[in-house]
């Protein structure tokens, strides 16, 4: 395994924070941003939701905020234009509560034109408050 650079954990933890910011604020053209075309979110017991289209629609469809606190981050594999990387998240809801939290465990490709993105970003849920339901009103 390579020597993980500061420079690529800096520019991945800018590709967390920038997903973060989007995703809470419903900036669809900044979320996209976070993947290749063809990209992958895997919910934890939600499913896939794959490729551009499709990750639109869910950041458009999100119907409960939340703000993402996360730290942690560690890429655990680099070599070349490919890495892997993990992290810890919290999410809180819109009053300042618990929401949910858990795992990040994402594979990652770079290029000249986009920098850093994720190919497939794999989340994994450990706790959610019975209010949260990924984006979703409580019923």
């Amino acid at each position: 395994m390579a020597t993980i650079s500061t420079q690529v954990h800096t520019d991945v933890a800018q590709l967390y924070s920038r997903y973060c910011f989007a995703l809470d604020g419903k900036d669809v053209e900044s979320f996209l941003s976070c993947f290749t075309e063809d990209g992958v979110m895997a919910v934890g017991g939600l499913g896939d939701v794959a490729g551009h289209e499709a990750l639109s629609a869910m950041v458009t469809n999100r119907t409960r905020g939340s703000r993402h606190q996360w730290l942690n981050l560690e890429v655990t594999e680099h070599d070349g234009d490919r890495a892997s990387s993990r992290a810890y998240f919290l999410l809180l809801s819109p009053e300042g509560q618990n929401a949910a939290y858990g795992e990040y465990h994402d594979d990652l490709v770079r290029d000249d034109e986009h920098g850093w993105r994720w190919t497939r970003r794999g989340i994994d849920f450990l706790w959610r408050a019975e209010t949260y339901n990924y984006g979703k009103a409580a019923e």
